[in-house]
């Protein structure tokens, strides 16, 4: 078996901003810090992101692909039901992010959220640090209102042993797949190794039918991350075996089944504060999702480029074709240094030989 598969070959078109700062600042958002999630409803595209470090919390939002922002429907949702809250801040949208959608249909919408636990306390302990878990949740009034139901994966490293050590656990974003009627949820996991923290690109999967009838009685399954060539570890903490590409960007990003190159497609961004001359989006193809083609850069300028998106040109954003957008946020950065207005989401197309 090959360690690596071909990458596909593939044009992009220059970039186009679709939400612009102005229009930010209309709504009344000061900030965004998330992906931004699409599914169609009739005629209508409906959008999903989450505005962090601000009271706004998780907005949903309906508009065309051109202007996702046209119409806010809502800002300043919490997850109701969230059992935890960062430690170091107290506002809504600071502990939980959207971090992938799935519409159940019937106006059922299931959101994967990635929370945060933080340690910030360099005054005493030196200590400081993000510990992230995955959880769902649901609403069932097309995006309105969202309850939590549960969570259903932690990396390998505990809890304690991450607060004993410190440091950055972040899972990253749910980057899924819909293969063989289960979810496969690609992300970054952590392990202990000689007292150091070595991290890889995880996978755990569910089936969908267990996934929907829980979430439609208010509960979880259980999920199983890949580990020896088998789906025999618990998400919440089991064991992985990493994947054969390296950790990008800690796995912010997002993933779909393309039915015109009849590969799985995972998108994600490459560094991010390190160094912005090399703030670049990467992507990765599959024919089994498990071994995945090298990372190859589609797009990198002197911004800071985040949290890129796949979205569908057709009626599933699970699925898609012969060319295909990518939006992605345009960070404050050493370029755009005001932190707060200075923001937008930016999208490119790529389409395939």
């Amino acid at each position: 078996m090959p360690k690596f598969i071909t990458a596909q070959t593939f044009k992009t078109s220059e970039p186009e901003t679709v939400i612009s700062q102005e229009r930010l600042l209309e709504l009344g958002i000061r900030e965004m810090d998330a992906g931004i999630f699409m599914l169609t409803e009739r005629e209508n595209c409906k959008w999903f992101t989450t505005c962090s470090k601000t009271p706004e919390g998780q907005m949903t939002l309906v508009g065309p692909r051109e202007n996702p922002y046209e119409f806010l429907c809502e800002k300043g949702m919490k997850i109701q039901g969230l059992p935890n809250r960062r430690a170091d801040r107290d506002w809504g949208g600071n502990f939980d992010w959207i971090a992938n959608i799935y519409d159940m249909k019937n106006g059922n919408v299931l959101a994967f959220i990635h929370t945060e636990e933080s340690i910030k306390d360099a005054g005493t302990t030196g200590k400081g640090g993000v510990y992230t878990r995955f959880g769902l949740a649901l609403s069932r009034d097309g995006g309105r209102n969202f309850n939590w139901l549960g969570y259903i994966l932690e990396p390998n490293i505990t809890f304690r042993e991450w607060f004993l050590g410190s440091g950055n656990l972040n899972l990253g974003y749910a980057n899924y797949i819909i293969k063989d009627g289960y979810f496969y949820v690609y992300y970054r996991d952590t392990r202990l190794e000689n007292n150091s923290f070595v991290d890889g690109v995880a996978v755990m999967r569910a089936p969908i039918d267990e996934v929907v009838q829980a979430a439609l009685s208010n509960r979880v399954t259980i999920w199983h991350k890949y580990y020896d060539k088998k789906w025999i570890e618990p998400g919440l903490g089991g064991r992985f075996t990493p994947l054969n590409i390296p950790v990008k960007g800690l796995m912010h990003g997002d993933a779909s089944y393309n039915e015109y190159l009849k590969k799985y497609v995972l998108v994600v961004r490459g560094s991010k504060w390190e160094n912005v001359k090399e703030s670049e989006l990467n992507i990765s193809f599959s024919d089994d999702g498990i071994i995945w083609s090298d990372w190859k850069v589609f797009f990198q300028d002197s911004h800071l480029n985040d949290y890129p998106s796949i979205i569908s040109l057709g009626d599933n954003n699970e699925i898609t074709g012969k060319e295909f957008y990518v939006y992605f946020l345009k960070h404050y950065d050493k370029l755009m240094p005001e932190k707060f207005g200075k923001i937008r989401c930016d999208r490119i197309k790529l389409s395939f030989d």
